[in-house]
């Protein structure tokens, strides 16, 4: 979810894309989405933009791969759950510069399934080797949104998370049911962030 952004063209084409970015090793799982929603038709042919670019946090070169949808009013739905206009408490707490803030709707239980969860974890998730503990980044939602994502694990998948730093944090003993949940839909080459 972190990665993934519904534009905000529609205000002014009337429709939403999508716009997919990854890091350039999460090339192939980003190739695997691209080739799926290509061939159904809801993106161009061309191959991933593949850009790259100085830190001036670190002082390195990173690269990243993206693409987007063609722009549809069907997804326009998807952006108004999904979204909603910046305030100005948003901007005085630094985000000022978005438009769209990102927020998880109240019936998020109803979109979560076991697909659903291993493209987020692909996405934003990631193994602790010596706590043996996995998380999902969730910075940017509210402690609020967080709770319903909390409980919505909890009452489609029967899965524990605590939240820790604006993080979900799956134990030990969870890990291994989000494991049997989420591995059969996962890209295979993004199965190291299992641990």
């Amino acid at each position: 979810m972190r990665d993934t952004f519904l534009s905000g063209e529609y205000i002014k084409l009337k429709n939403t894309r999508v716009k997919f970015k990854q890091g350039k090793d999460n090339f192939l799982y980003l190739q695997n989405i691209h080739n799926f929603l290509k061939v159904r038709g809801y993106t161009r042919e061309t191959p991933l933009n593949i850009t790259q670019a100085l830190s001036s946090q670190t002082n390195k070169i990173y690269g990243s791969c993206e693409f987007k949808t063609y722009s549809f009013k069907s997804l326009n739905e998807l952006h108004t759950l999904f979204y909603r206009p910046a305030n100005d408490l948003d901007r005085k707490n630094g985000r000022g510069n978005e438009c769209w803030i990102k927020k998880i709707p109240p019936n998020f239980v109803d979109f979560l399934n076991e697909i659903v969860l291993a493209h987020w974890f692909m996405d934003d998730g990631g193994f602790h080797i010596y706590q043996g503990s996995a998380v999902i980044a969730t910075d940017c939602f509210s402690l609020d949104d967080l709770f319903v994502l909390q409980n919505a694990l909890k009452l489609k998948l029967n899965l524990s998370v605590t939240i820790q730093k604006k993080r979900l944090y799956f134990s030990r003993k969870e890990v291994e049911k989000l494991k049997i949940l989420i591995k059969p839909y996962m890209v295979p080459s993004m199965y190291y962030k299992l641990g």
